[in-house]
């Protein structure tokens, strides 16, 4: 494993992070409100609060960006560092999904 941050921070579980950060990578700009539409239309429940929260701490991280503001909404952006994460997140959800073996 590489040195620095961890794969899977603790108290933090990957999926949600994976699935906002593939969704600004498809379809960035987005706000908040729009990120959390597009996981509600991919069936994944989630209280808007959580994807809030989740884009802020992202934000601080340097793994989305404020792209713009429109109507006081603000728009976020993928950032290098946030695709490099998400490329990191693919791989280790593919490993987990191969502990389970064939189905």
């Amino acid at each position: 494993m590489a040195r620095g941050r961890p794969l899977v921070p603790s108290g933090c579980f990957p999926l949600l992070e994976y699935m906002v950060l593939g969704i600004l990578r498809e379809r960035h700009p987005l706000c908040a409100y729009g990120v959390y539409r597009a996981l509600r239309e991919r069936g994944f429940q989630v209280n808007e609060g959580s994807v809030y929260r989740l884009l802020s701490k992202l934000r601080s991280e340097g793994l989305v960006e404020v792209v713009e503001v429109v109507d006081g909404r603000i728009r976020y952006g993928l950032t290098g560092r946030g695709l490099e994460r998400l490329c990191e997140l693919k791989r280790l959800l593919s490993s987990l999904l191969e502990l389970g073996g064939e189905c």
